[in-house]
């Protein structure tokens, strides 16, 4: 892309907004399950992927969690 500086980080956190729901809606379609954390390399803030992580672990005390790799495809 031609932008940099804060043009680039607001360019990049839009893209990875809008590609969120599609790669859980992929996940969910293929495994059935939800995912809600993506642990890796990202920024901090990526990590919880709807902003519902606390939510979420309070209620997974009933349903413990099922994770699974996801492996990190780089050319």
């Amino acid at each position: 892309m031609f932008l940099e500086g804060p043009l680039w980080d607001r360019s990049c956190d839009n893209a990875f907004s809008d590609a969120v729901p599609i790669f859980a809606a992929g996940v969910e379609f293929l495994t059935g399950l939800v995912p809600i954390h993506i642990d890796g390399p990202q920024r901090d803030d990526r990590k919880d992927i709807f902003g519902q992580l606390r939510a979420v672990r309070v209620e997974a005390i009933n349903h413990p969690a099922r994770l699974f790799p996801i492996r990190v495809v780089a050319a």
